[in-house]
């Protein structure tokens, strides 16, 4: 048994719901989800972002360095500048689709100022963690716009074309323990976090790392493995 589809994405978290919200904004149908289980993204506490209308004078800049200093300079600066230069638009996605922010008395957003941030740029939510909301918002919405969903299915294994050396597809196994592959032109790979790659960690159990192992075998360079979190997580 194998399936065809125009993307597949490996994963169904925070990135993955926001992927798949997006690519279905810009009109493309035929999107299908496979992952074993939700990832961090039920834990999330609160979301950083640098919004236009802060009070502090924050700039993503500014975000992009308190990261740097929280992965002791060791982390890519090309990358944390490009994802932190982007948060604006992530927090337009998530508006978009639903997902409701606190706000205080005077109608505008709340921030949180955490550990590490030199200004406040942290949003919650007041009756859950931010996580719960987006996929309470996110899921039923994305179902009902056509993104299939296959829940339980673990990527164990990432398929490469032999004469284009390019990603085509994964196999998965489901709950019966039947391996199978997916095929599609684009394949996304939203499986981040590395949490029990090391052994047991408070981290949920679907986020283990071995997706860096999948990587490798395909044939991906693995750079900055000392950084490999942006929330950060530094390994030795």
């Amino acid at each position: 048994m194998s399936q065809h589809h125009k993307i597949i994405i490996a994963g169904s978290g925070l990135a993955a719901l926001a992927t798949a919200a997006r690519l279905h904004e810009k009109g493309i149908n035929d999107i299908a989800i496979f992952a074993n289980g939700l990832g961090g993204t039920p834990y999330i506490a609160a979301i950083n972002f640098v919004l236009p209308e802060n009070p502090y004078g924050d700039t993503p800049e500014l975000y992009a360095e308190d990261m740097l200093k929280a992965g002791y300079q060791i982390g890519n600066k090309e990358l944390v500048r490009e994802m932190a230069a982007n948060t604006l638009k992530g927090y337009e996605l998530l508006c978009r689709w639903g997902v409701k922010f606190a706000h205080n008395d005077d109608g505008s957003i709340k921030l949180r100022h955490v550990s590490g941030h030199t200004y406040p740029r942290s949003l919650c939510q007041t009756t859950n963690l931010i996580g719960v909301e987006i996929e309470k918002i996110m899921l039923p919405k994305l179902a009902e716009a056509g993104i299939k969903f296959h829940k339980k299915s673990q990527v164990v294994n990432l398929l490469t074309n032999k004469d284009s050396k390019k990603i085509e597809g994964f196999t998965v196994i489901e709950n019966n323990g039947e391996p199978y592959n997916v095929y599609a032109p684009v394949v996304v790979a939203s499986w981040g976090g590395v949490g029990n790659l090391l052994g047991t960690s408070t981290y949920p159990d679907d986020v283990k790392g071995n997706t860096l192992g999948m990587a490798k075998l395909a044939g991906a360079s693995l750079i900055d493995l000392e950084f490999i979190e942006f929330e950060p997580m530094v390994m030795m």
